[in-house]
This record gives C-alpha cells, structure tokens and sequence, in this order.
C-alpha cells in the first residue's frame, strides 16, 4: 500500500507491529487543492486492491 500510493506520489507511513496500519501526516497549512490530490491518490490506491 505505502509503495503503491509512493509510486503515484503520495508519502505515506507505515506504523503498527505488523505494519498494517496507514498514516498520512498533513501539513496544517495545507492547500485545499493539494490536500484533495492526497485523497484521491489514496482512494486509487485503495480501490486497486
């Protein structure tokens, strides 16, 4: 999941003992528009697997 969203252009990290859990840590002064390239990035992602 983290080398797919990477390999699109979205740096996530992975966490947890297993590495199963996802997170993203957004900038709090993000643009809308970059925030929103995130998301879809990672809805992608998520709707190849």
């Amino acid at each position: 999941m983290a080398k797919a969203c990477h390999q699109q252009g979205l740096l996530v990290l992975t966490a947890g003992t297993y590495g199963n859990v996802l997170r993203f840590l957004p900038s709090l002064v993000m643009p809308e528009h970059l925030l929103a390239e995130g998301l879809d990035i990672l809805e992608s992602v998520f709707a190849a697997l």
